[in-house]
């Protein structure tokens, strides 16, 4: 039981930080549209930050098949 409780929160808990992460990297993105070909120097900062958060989405992305899998085999063992 506790295992259903803790893969489940560890799915809702990965779901939202993967939502939060796109929205700070749509937010970003769009910012590096307002900025493109004015100043080289604000570009490239949030050119970083926007792959950062691109790379927490990969990450974030790569643990969510096992969180299923783990959960799903706690749900399957009664």
């Amino acid at each position: 039981m506790k295992k259903r409780f803790f893969w489940g929160g560890a799915l809702v808990g990965e779901l939202a930080l993967l939502v939060a992460l796109y929205r700070m990297y749509k937010d970003v993105e769009w910012r590096i549209f307002l900025v493109q070909g004015q100043q080289a120097e604000r570009y490239a900062d949030l050119h970083q930050e926007w792959l950062a958060y691109a790379g927490g989405m990969v990450l974030v992305g790569l643990a969510l098949p096992f969180t299923i899998y783990f959960l799903v085999g706690a749900l399957r063992r009664k």
